[in-house]
């Protein structure tokens, strides 16, 4: 913030992301710059930046995986508004939604890639009420992979692994998914295992979870630790949707 060159930098950087001067205006952290020439300058090149953002989406993809949110944030909100005796069939319902759900997510994959950011670009609140701006992240396809791996299903970290590395699954998406299938698969299908991100079995060592998160990139518990204590950074770290 104090080198407003670098801060001009990825500012523009930001917005070929899909990050809109609009969000970086109420984010509030760049206040004291918004009256500056290079700020300016910037609103002034927004719909050519954002056209670089938007030449890089797959629109059809998006809006099926907005679809797929949509049935699946319905569906979820059926079963936690039933009764007890109507929540046993609307999970049946919402089960083998999510099954045929990730199956196309995984076709979409072989295809693509993972339906990532970079194949979908950002989630924002006008495609869904739960959807959140403010997160800058393609969270829809990792949400239902929750869903589906909050009980026990068929695993394909290995193909998922391949699109971490790629670049097309964000790390801690990737250690999210695995995190759900370790916790809820009850040993009935064979996965990666654990990274600590969400959930964390007590007969797994830190440190071997520490190693397991340096393979693919992602911070170790003191690393977490320490950046949780600082006070002027947003903790995105901690924030899945």
């Amino acid at each position: 913030m104090q080198d407003t060159i670098k801060l001009d930098y990825f500012l523009m950087r930001a917005v070929i992301q899909g990050i809109k001067i609009e969000d970086l205006e109420k984010s509030g952290r760049i206040n004291s710059y918004l009256n500056s020439q290079f700020f300016k300058n910037l609103k002034e090149k927004e719909d050519s930046l954002l056209q670089i953002y938007s030449s890089r989406i797959n629109r059809e993809i998006r809006e099926e995986i907005n679809a797929m949110f949509s049935d699946d944030q319905k569906i979820r909100e059926q079963y936690y508004n039933a009764n007890i005796f109507n929540r046993i069939k609307i999970r049946k319902d919402w089960e083998n939604l999510n099954a045929k759900q990730v199956e196309r997510i995984i076709q979409i994959t072989k295809t693509y890639g993972f339906p990532g950011e970079k194949l979908i670009g950002l989630d924002r609140s006008a495609m869904h009420s739960k959807s959140d701006t403010r997160n800058f992240s393609a969270g829809m396809p990792i949400i239902l992979l929750i869903h589906h791996y909050s009980q026990p299903n068929q695993s394909y970290d290995t193909l998922l692994l391949e699109e971490v590395k790629k670049g097309n699954l964000y790390n801690e998406h990737f250690a999210t998914i695995c995190d759900f299938e370790a916790e809820f698969g009850k040993d009935r299908y064979e996965n990666i295992g654990y990274y600590g991100l969400r959930h964390q079995h007590r007969k797994v060592d830190r440190d071997i979870l520490n190693s397991r998160r340096k393979e693919i990139g992602i911070l170790g518990f003191e690393q977490i630790e320490q950046l949780n204590k600082v006070k002027n950074i947003t903790r995105f770290w901690n924030r899945l949707y």
